[in-house]
């Protein structure tokens, strides 16, 4: 399971408030202890795009013991980071470090995911006979079949045996046009203090953030929508 975050604004004092909260949650999730997560020590990574660059770093090292200075960013930007606690030992190291990236309808794709999903049935669907971890394999689905609600509710529906917490950034190769989605869905009802994610209005942007940032400097009480397909 993992912590993460969503941005789009143009603050370098917000995103870097965001990244410090979440290597915070990621340390010492106080939440997620009482569900067995009581740290993300499996990876980390972030996507950072303003229209001119894609600031794009994924690390096999914990978020709270690798001393990574952010880029200095302008103008707006879109960014999606995740610090990881895998679910098994089968795909670890920096090659399963989040975010993905693929490629969809002309345009570049990049998500973070949250919880887990039927890998043999997505492999099947696919046709995919490579290895790959259960967030690749549902990043390929989406890129199969696009960014839209009907993907997403087959997702939930018919694949995700945890939660689908989703945060995905899609850039045109055209015309460089971008989109930040996130998704909140998760089946254990009993677990949904850990796994609710949080929509948060700052001074020069917003965000969604998983529980624990809460816990770590971002305030907000405002939950985002129960399995709807949502842009920032």
């Amino acid at each position: 399971m993992c912590r993460m975050f969503a941005y789009k604004g143009n603050s370098q004092e917000e995103l870097n408030n965001l990244y410090n909260a979440l290597k915070e949650s990621a340390r010492n999730d106080t939440i997620g202890s009482k569900f067995g997560y009581a740290n993300h020590p499996d990876g980390f990574g972030y996507v950072i795009y303003n229209g001119q660059n894609i600031y794009y770093y994924r690390s096999e090292n914990p978020i709270y013991e690798e001393n990574v200075k952010l880029p200095e960013v302008t103008g707006d930007m879109y960014a999606i980071f995740l610090a990881r606690k895998a679910s098994g030992k089968k795909h670890m190291g920096v090659m399963y470090s989040h975010p993905f990236m693929d490629d969809y309808s002309n345009n570049l794709i990049y998500l973070a995911h949250n919880g887990s999903v039927s890998e043999d049935e997505l492999k099947k669907e696919l046709n995919y006979r490579y290895d790959a971890s259960d967030s690749e394999l549902a990043l390929k689905y989406i890129s199969k079949y696009g960014i839209n609600s009907d993907t997403i509710n087959n997702l939930m529906k018919n694949y995700t045996t945890s939660s689908l917490n989703l945060l995905m950034l899609s850039i045109s190769k055209t015309d460089k046009k971008r989109s930040l989605y996130y998704l909140n869905y998760y089946i254990n009802k009993d677990k949904h203090e850990y796994s609710d994610m949080y929509k948060v209005h700052l001074t020069h942007g917003d965000a969604v953030i998983s529980s624990t940032l809460r816990l770590h400097g971002i305030n907000t009480d405002e939950k985002v929508p129960f399995g709807k397909l949502m842009e920032l």
